[in-house]
This record gives structure tokens, sequence and C-alpha cells, in this order.
């Protein structure tokens, strides 16, 4: 097995057999990767694009349907090997941001927070609820008071 610094400085390596890359390789290359990896000048190195953990999941995301497509289709298996090395790149720093736990923790205080807001909602419908009925208690009860009022004053004379 040939390494890396066996090529001269301007050959472009396939990632997947550290072979230099043919125009064509390189041609799907940029089509299915470069939407989520930055390649050097020199193809040396490569990096991830995204730089938070929404970002790195929506990749993720994209990339596995990028797959499910190209696997439906015939003589693509040279895009789905750069998809499957962009999918480890990826997944390795969504895995070294910890991004499993803390979109976890996003959506646990999310639903927290609609739970609360959702309780609040209820309650003050309950309240208003309540609060009407004491008004409509209220006005009942006075009218009984001032009709027995009105009852007695004119039975007196």
């Amino acid at each position: 097995m040939q390494f890396i610094k066996d090529y001269p400085e301007g050959v472009l390596l396939n990632p997947i057999n550290l072979q230099p890359m043919s125009n064509d390789e390189l041609a799907i290359f940029k089509a299915v990767a470069s939407k989520y990896l930055y390649m050097s000048a020199n193809g040396r190195s490569r990096r991830v694009l995204a730089n938070t953990c929404v970002d790195l999941d929506r990749d993720i995301k994209l990339i596995s349907e990028d797959l499910v497509r190209f696997r439906a289709q015939n003589n693509m298996q040279t895009h789905i090997n750069f998809l499957m090395y962009a999918n480890e790149l990826v997944l390795s720093k969504f895995n070294q941001f910890d991004c499993r736990n803390r979109i976890e923790e996003t959506r646990l205080d999310t639903a927290g927070t609609e739970t609360t807001k959702f309780a609040i909602k209820s309650e003050q419908s309950v309240l208003g609820k309540s609060n009407s009925e004491t008004n409509t208690y209220l006005v009942i009860g006075g009218l009984v008071i001032i009709s027995t009022l009105v009852i007695l004053l004119t039975n007196k004379k």
C-alpha cells in the first residue's frame, strides 16, 4: 500500500483507495461531496463544512437520502463510495461535538417548554370560566337579595 507522501504534491488522491484520482472521479467527488466537505486546492486535506449540531444532523439526513437515490440507480458505486466517505467524516464530527446528547437535551427542553405553555393556557381557560361563573352567581345573588328586600318592604305596609 502506498502512502500519500509517496505521490507528488499536485496529485489528488481518491480517499477510498488512496490512488491518484482520475478527472472523472474528481468530477464525481466534487458533485456529490462538495455539499458536505471542503477539499483543499492540493486535495490532501478535507474537512466537514458544517459546524453546528443542527447542520451536521441535516447533512447526515441529506447524505442518507442521496445514498438511497444512488443505490436505486445502476453504475453509481463511485458516487456511493464518495458519499460514504463524506458520511464517515460528518458522523465523526457529529460524534466529536456530542451532538446526539445536545439535540436530545434541546428536544427535552422544547418539549418541557411546550408542555408548560399548554398547562398555563389550560389553567387560564379554567380560571377564566371560574371568574365568569363567580360574577354570574354574584349578580344572581344580588338580584335575589334585592327582590327579597322588595317583597319584605312591600308586605310591611
